[in-house]
């Protein structure tokens, strides 16, 4: 499916994909829903431009099991809890974001970037892939800073420099 130039705004949930469903995401604004704004799951692929994900109530970008997501010149705001998720053998590339305003959920998260499993939260593992370069992704202090930092694990710090790289967990 091709999503271009629409809005998700107050729903359950923005966008849910499963299976191994693909889809293009361009220029579209999805906030304020009470879910995740974008959730992936099992196989499911999608390439995300230009797109503003925002004020979601469990995350912004969520993406889990062996999805795929590339998310290229997007602003990820103000979601409740991180604005980009990443659990068990997901892999993404997050290129020119800008990542802002994380808080907490429950108590945990508030990153901008941010892995499931040990040091960022209590349960969870993530065995994937992250690359990625260029994106702006401040931490508590800064302006519009995500609450609970940057990034989680440290080592994806350079998802906020120009060279870029990548955080490879896969076995």
């Amino acid at each position: 499916v091709t999503i271009s130039e629409s809005e998700l705004h107050g729903n359950e949930g923005g966008i849910w994909m499963e299976g191994s469903s693909q889809a293009v995401i361009v220029d579209t604004t999805i906030t304020e829903n009470v879910f995740e704004g974008i959730y992936m799951e099992e196989s499911a692929e999608a390439t995300i431009t230009n797109c503003t994900v925002s004020s979601n109530k469990e995350g912004g970008i969520v993406v889990v099991d062996a999805a795929r997501a590339t998310v290229i010149d997007c602003t990820i705001a103000d979601n409740v809890g991180a604005a980009v998720v990443l659990a068990y053998d997901a892999r993404i590339t997050l290129e020119g974001n800008r990542i802002v305003g994380s808080t907490y959920w429950d108590g945990e998260g508030g990153y901008g970037v941010m892995v499931v499993g040990p040091p960022c939260t209590d349960s969870g593992s993530f065995g994937g892939y992250v690359t990625g370069k260029a994106n702006w992704i401040p931490g508590p202090g800064e302006h519009d800073g995500n609450v609970g930092g940057a990034v989680c694990p440290t080592e994806l710090g350079f998802l906020m420099t120009e060279a870029g790289g990548e955080l490879d967990r896969r076995e």
